[in-house]
């Protein structure tokens, strides 16, 4: 499980914390779902062998590289070694999965709330990205906002 540190900037105690919730979501959505999207007429009480990720920790690996690194889904499907579509399918079933995961075990807070450090927090670790706004009209404000590097508002 080493190799997942560079490609998902998890330890390997932060992927098992993960992942036990992670099962549960995955689980009940493989029980009810099918990878593309559609109610199941009957659950499934048992994941096939044949999948192409065949158990939650295969999943969430795949998940958490997509995120992390954004590779294209050929690269993707090489790594994996499925196609191209069944690539897009899986990132289309497992993104909300992940999310809701992240939010039971309280890992995700909206943009506008404030983000207190806990105390026993050694590091942490923030990945942003800018994006542009709406340019406002109230100059001070457009100083706050405006980035030199993008040459825009962001």
């Amino acid at each position: 499980m080493n190799k997942l540190n560079p490609l998902t900037s998890f330890t390997q105690v932060e992927f098992e914390f993960l992942l036990k919730e992670f099962s549960k979501q995955v689980d009940d959505k493989i029980l009810h779902f099918t990878l593309k999207g559609k109610r199941r007429s009957y659950p499934k009480f048992k994941e096939s062998k044949l999948s192409s990720l065949h158990g939650s920790s295969k999943k969430l690996e795949f998940i958490l590289i997509y995120i992390k690194e954004y590779p294209n889904l050929h690269f993707m499907a090489s790594h994996f070694q499925m196609s191209q579509s069944k690539v897009s399918e899986w990132i289309a079933f497992l993104l909300p999965v992940l999310f809701h995961s992240l939010k039971k075990c309280s890992l995700v807070f909206h943009s506008n709330e404030s983000f207190e450090i806990p105390e026993n927090l050694d590091n942490i670790l923030c990945d942003v990205t800018e994006r542009q706004i709406t340019r406002s009209i109230d100059n001070d404000v457009q100083k706050e906002y405006y980035s030199v590097k993008k040459k825009s508002h962001t």
